[in-house]
């Protein structure tokens, strides 16, 4: 008993309950069941105050442990320590239980410890400070995730996972998300709801997963799913690759046209180029510069030049037509604001010293 005791005092030790029938040559009675020997050496220790264990009662919100050692009806429980068990159900917290009950509180809090040393205990820890709102921005993150991933994306585990493998990954996801981690005062109800949808979400993928041959059927259907969506991609990436193609020579031929003055045609030819390839910064510069010329087209040279620049914001020469078109609509301090863009790359830069030059002799 006292080698059981000094064994249960140390820090997270681990009870397992093996069958002996079969191990022995010879039988040996005890007189003693197992789980009444591991409980009154679990309360010599709850009752010992020079014990390591008896400083550590647990603070924070209790509940059941997620795999019990053993089943509790096993253990000969006294009045205390049942019905600190009984509360555990409720999701108590460790100080508002004690103070239920001040008239029993030593007991009560012994039979907490000896539930802890059992290993029937669970302890939420409180969050800190802070850590609602990155959980929630964590939670929503995983339902968005979620909403496109399949079974093993949820689990994050590859396709070719072993069963232990997805049971230990589903484990550590439900013991991080399960809802009763979420009850207590520290979070809010919008946290414990997003966490009851991301259980869900996990406990679906696992219950698909589990069994080898509801396993082998949801591999046919990814697989299924998987066939037809390169099917549609597949023409829809030829379709891309063409659509890229006509856009370059469309915009070739408004270069021509636009350094030729014919600036209707070099707007007609980029137009149709950007609209087949909106991505391109470069197509919507020259877009923009071909519309500057145009008096009624200038708020759309503007937009064109604005999204070059959203495209590649390092495009000296789309800051230097930008500044030419403020300059033109007498928006003199948005044209230098882009001169000095660019003079902060390039000092000696010779447009924009031209320009700020200009805007200097011209200011009023």
């Amino acid at each position: 008993m006292q080698i059981l005791s000094s064994v249960l005092a140390w820090d997270n030790p681990e009870i397992r309950f093996y069958p002996g029938e079969g191990l022995l040559r010879s039988s040996v009675e005890l007189y003693v069941p197992l789980p009444e020997l591991l409980l009154d050496a679990a309360r010599r220790i709850a009752a010992d105050t020079r014990a390591p264990h008896q400083a550590k009662l647990p603070a924070g919100r209790l509940s059941p442990a997620d795999n019990p050692p053993a089943n509790q009806a096993d253990f000969p429980w006294n009045g205390a320590e049942a019905r600190a068990l009984a509360l555990l159900y409720g999701g108590t917290d460790s100080g508002a239980l004690l103070e239920r009950f001040p008239a029993g509180k030593t007991a009560l809090a012994q039979g907490l410890a000896v539930l802890d040393l059992l290993g029937f205990l669970r302890v939420h820890a409180a969050a800190p400070p802070g850590a609602a709102e990155a959980l929630v921005g964590q939670l929503e993150e995983m339902l968005l995730r979620f909403e496109t991933a399949n079974a093993y994306e949820i689990l994050s585990v590859p396709v070719d996972a072993s069963a232990e493998a997805l049971h230990s990954a589903y484990h550590q996801l439900a013991k991080q998300f399960h809802p009763d981690c979420f009850q207590s005062a520290d979070f809010s109800d919008e946290i414990h709801r997003k966490a009851e949808k991301v259980f869900t979400s996990i406990n679906e993928a696992y219950v698909t997963l589990k069994e080898p041959a509801g396993r082998a059927l949801y591999n046919e259907k990814l697989q299924s799913m998987k066939s037809q969506r390169e099917a549609v991609l597949q023409p829809a990436a030829a379709s891309k690759a063409k659509d890229e193609k006509t856009a370059e020579l469309l915009y070739r031929e408004g270069r021509k046209a636009l350094a030729s003055g014919d600036i209707e045609k070099a707007v007609e030819h980029l137009k149709a180029a950007v609209w087949l390839c909106p991505e391109n910064s470069a197509y919507h510069h020259h877009l923009g510069a071909a519309e500057s010329q145009i008096p009624n087209s200038r708020k759309s040279a503007e937009q064109h030049l604005l999204k070059a620049l959203e495209l590649k914001p390092t495009s000296a020469a789309s800051h230097i037509e930008l500044a030419k078109l403020y300059i033109e609509v007498n928006l003199r301090r948005r044209a230098e604001q882009h001169i000095e863009q660019v003079l902060g790359w390039d000092a000696e830069n010779p447009e924009a010293l031209q320009l700020m030059a200009a805007l200097a002799r011209n200011r009023p």
